[in-house]
């Protein structure tokens, strides 16, 4: 979904930058405050980031012929609320940008607004209307991650489409060239993240539904979102699943590479080439990256550590609530041995 360095020209990516900056700093505002009133929260915050980090390094082949990742913003949205997903949206994409060369400086507020902004909103909404028509919580997670990972790909061809209108049709011709792109290939994915996130939600936290008008993304303490870790059984089903969705991935990928139908480009390359096309090959741009990866073994090498650090969160998350849990179970059975002795 990234809109590469150089990508937008004036006003657009001044027009996006001015949309989100503001969206961001109400997220710190909102982070900081929630942060104050319960520091308990900071692991999940933390993992929830950690979140992002993970499924938007995985580069996942889809049915189009090309490639692209999930954005893994729908677990922040419905934990936390789509303002402060923006701030973990942001700092995952400035690293990408600086790191990886995937997005840009000048195209950042525009990204930050697709994935950050636009795509968690729309999945915290639909957490919400799905918990209030009483809909069971795995569908409502899975709904709202995968609508938040579809949208933010259909603002991504719309933002393209509002800055290069094709000279027959316009908008609305681009925005159907984009839209083939992204939001065609993103369809699989989305499904898959819905999948993934509906799972580890279920098995790292219990999400109430909201009750008189408050749900988990506005209670500044925390206290809606109660702890847990699923047992064993539950975190199996959730290994054998991404075990499953790597293994159909992979066979995809072998299959269609071996039979020559595919060269899995990445549809942030082919967006370049559609905007060529736009533009008659008139447009070039006018920025680029501050610093791009030599080679694809060291870019390669640079997405596997921006998995890791998320991989280490989510394993430290994990590790600090079973440690919890067991000091709980330790000290109440300490107390009801004191009161039987008592």
């Amino acid at each position: 979904m990234h809109i590469m360095e150089g990508f937008l020209p004036h006003p657009w990516w001044e027009i996006w930058f001015a949309l989100s900056l503001p969206v961001v700093a109400w997220g710190v505002y909102k982070m900081n405050r929630m942060i104050k009133e319960n520091r308990e929260i900071l692991p999940l915050l933390a993992v929830s980031g950690a979140f992002v980090f993970v499924l938007s390094s995985l580069k996942m082949p889809s049915v189009t012929g090309s490639c692209s990742h999930p954005t893994g913003t729908g677990m922040g949205a419905i934990l936390f609320g789509p303002w402060i997903t923006a701030v973990l949206s942001a700092i995952v994409l400035i690293y990408q940008a600086l790191f990886l060369a995937h997005g840009g400086l000048t195209t950042l507020g525009a990204n930050i607004f697709s994935m950050g902004i636009a795509g968690p909103l729309i999945g915290y909404l639909i957490f919400r209307l799905a918990s209030r028509f009483g809909l069971n919580m795995y569908l409502s997670v899975f709904l709202a991650a995968m609508l938040a990972d579809w949208t933010t790909y259909v603002i991504t061809s719309l933002q393209l489409a509002l800055a290069f209108p094709a000279a027959s049709g316009g908008i609305a011709a681009s925005f159907q060239a984009f839209m083939a792109i992204f939001a065609i290939t993103q369809v699989p994915l989305a499904v898959v993240e819905g999948a993934v996130t509906a799972l580890s939600d279920g098995a790292y936290v219990q999400v109430p539904a909201p009750a008189q008008g408050r749900c988990p993304g506005e209670a500044q303490c925390g206290q809606c979102i109660r702890y847990q870790i699923a047992p064993g059984g539950q975190l199996m089903k959730l290994e054998i699943l991404v075990l499953a969705i790597i293994a159909l991935f992979a066979a995809l990928f072998i299959y269609q590479s071996t039979t020559g139908v595919h060269e899995w480009a990445g549809a942030d390359d082919q967006s370049e080439r559609v905007i060529s096309e736009l533009t008659g090959g008139a447009y070039e741009p006018w920025s680029s990256p501050v610093w791009e990866p030599p080679s694809g073994e060291i870019e390669s090498l640079l997405f596997a550590l921006q998995a890791a650090i998320g991989s280490l969160v989510i394993g430290y998350f994990l590790g600090y609530y079973r440690g919890s849990m067991k000091k709980k179970g330790a000290q109440l059975d300490g107390d009801g041995e004191a009161r039987s002795d008592a």
